[in-house]
Formats: C-alpha cells, structure tokens, sequence
C-alpha cells in the first residue's frame, strides 16, 4: 500500500483529475452527438461544466482536508516517537557515560545530531507534500476555470430566418385561375 503513493507524489490527484477529463469529455460528446439544438445543447454542456467544477473544488476540498489531517497525524506521531527514541537515547547515554566515560560522550553527540537531522526531515518533508498538493490543486482549479471560459466563448449561431408567408392567388374571392 505504501508503494502506491511513491514516485510522482500525485497519484490520488492525478487519478481525479483523470476520472473528472473523462467525465468531462464524455458528457461534451454525448451533448453533441444528442438530437437537439445546438442552443440547448450548449445550455447542456454550460451545466454539465458547472457541474463537474463544483464538484471538482468539493473534492479537492475534502482531499486537501483529509490529507492536511493525516498529514498533522503523521507529524505528531513521528514527533511522539521522536521523543521517546530521545528519551531511550538518554537512558542509553547515562549507561554508556558510567560504562564507557568519554566514549559514550562522542556517541551521544553524534545520537543527538541524528536525531535533530530525522525531525527537520519529517517536517521539510510534510511541508513538501503540502506544497506539492497546493500547487496540484490550483493546477487542477485553473484547468477547469480555463475549460469553464473558453465555454463561455463559444459563439453562439444566429438563429434561422423564419418562412415567408405563402403569397395569395391573384383574383377575387374564391376564383381559381384556369
């Protein structure tokens, strides 16, 4: 499971965006292949946009919560165990300092070194992941915007001029020519 989200760093993210581009792309050519007007099936794809960007920012905001939470989850547990790693680190200084004397003085510096360097780590790399999900987001976010414009661009046709009225016979009243 872990495996699943190494590599690019956006996988869940680039698999939304895919599913919401397929979504997208079907809804667009089932309006146009539809027997109806061009008119309504403009009106159709208008909505069907604006239907897939709402739900597109709920996701993306629920996403962005979720993995904000887990994101504080992870850090606070890797903090605790930080902690209790330090605290084992200094039971084991204070046997090694009775024991060994300078010896153990030099590992517990090189301990606390390594200790220090693994928490900046976690914290770089949490912000990291963040950042990297910010900028997917309003990657994602302008993608669509952009889509939503240019469907407000689209001209739209004038419409068909109607049929002129059919022009009466010449005469009088009920002569029909001969």
């Amino acid at each position: 499971m872990r495996d699943d989200y190494r590599g690019g760093g956006g996988g869940g993210i680039a698999i939304l965006l895919a599913f919401l581009l397929g979504g997208l792309i079907g809804a667009v050519l089932g309006l146009l292949f539809a027997p109806q007007s061009g008119e309504e099936s403009r009106r159709m794809i208008k909505e069907q946009v604006d239907d897939l960007v709402d739900q597109s920012k709920v996701y993306y905001e629920e996403g962005s919560e979720k993995l904000n939470e887990m994101l504080e989850q992870g850090k606070t547990q890797l903090e605790q165990q930080a902690d209790e790693i330090k605290v084992k680190i200094d039971e084991a200084r204070a046997k090694l300092q009775a024991q060994v004397g300078p010896a153990a003085d030099a590992a517990s510096d090189a301990i606390d070194k390594t200790a220090a360097a693994a928490k900046a780590g976690v914290g770089k790399t949490a912000d990291g992941t963040r950042t990297a999900v910010d900028g997917a987001a309003a990657t994602a976010t302008s993608a669509l915007d952009s889509a939503k414009t240019a469907m407000k661009d689209v001209p739209m046709p004038a419409p068909a001029p109607a049929p002129a009225p059919a022009a009466k016979p010449a005469g009088g009243m009920g002569d029909a020519p001969k």
